[in-house]
């Protein structure tokens, strides 16, 4: 999944899922302070290696022995530093023979290289980050249109309805 958004963007996929995949469990998972997932204390370092060891954590954690992911934004980064983990033979045996395929969708393979759109860099800056967060919580209303105008010029909904219900859902999260 990926910033601004959760592993709720792949909602209305997953029936369609279920049907296509019978033999398959899916596991759908927003990483540390992202989506519904909890947020550590204010002065918390994100890390893509600490990303990295969470998200081999769950899979050892579900005792799951071999997967096809699926990565999307913030976890292409995320999954290029278990690939290159992989590669060097720096993981547990348990990941020997564990991944089957990897699929990466619209997201920074190089995280150096991120062409981050304005309010990511905003986000990232120490200072200004805080000040653009609280933004939204002090004016709700403008940080919603902004918000909504961002969000819309990434989706590719036909049907205006679910487009707007699938923003508004965004900006709950």
């Amino acid at each position: 999944h990926g910033f601004p958004t959760s592993s709720f963007d792949y909602h209305r996929a997953l029936d369609h899922l279920i049907t296509l995949l019978p033999n398959y469990k899916l596991v759908f998972f927003d990483h540390l302070g992202f989506g519904f997932s909890s947020k550590p204390q204010e002065n918390h370092e994100y890390t893509i290696n600490d990303h990295a060891e969470n998200a081999l954590e769950l899979f050892r954690q579900l005792n799951i022995r071999s997967a096809h992911i699926v990565a999307h934004d913030m976890g292409d980064s995320v999954l290029t530093e278990i690939q290159t983990r992989h590669h060097l033979k720096l993981l547990p045996k348990h990941f020997d023979n564990f991944f089957k395929t990897f699929t990466f969708t619209n997201g920074g393979m190089v995280y150096d290289k991120i062409n981050f759109r304005l309010s990511q860099q905003l986000l990232i800056l120490p200072y200004i980050g805080p000040l653009f967060s609280s933004f939204q919580a002090n004016f709700p209303g403008l940080a919603r249109k902004v918000s909504a105008q961002q969000l819309s010029s990434i989706m590719n909904h036909e049907d205006e309805e679910i487009k707007n219900e699938d923003i508004d859902a965004m900006q709950r999260l």
